[in-house]
């Protein structure tokens, strides 16, 4: 396990994250989970959030040309 200071930090080297995200801020821009994606990244969220944070999560996603797996 690795310990990182913000969430786009566990997408920068990865090409699958697996995330069960406990709060909406860990989505949020400029620091989201989203902004470290890169090109062709899978990332699949199984949290117990609300939809609509999903939802806003997904453009956030596909402007990085990754794909989310809810």
């Amino acid at each position: 396990m690795q310990y990182v200071k913000r969430p786009e930090h566990i997408t920068w080297n990865s090409d699958f994250t697996f995330c069960r995200l406990a709060f909406r801020q860990a989505n949020d821009q400029p620091y989201g989970l989203a902004v470290g994606l890169r090109t062709g990244a899978v990332v699949m969220e199984s949290s117990t959030i609300a939809p609509a944070t999903v939802r806003a999560l997904a453009p956030q996603v596909e402007e990085r040309s990754a794909v989310l797996l809810d």
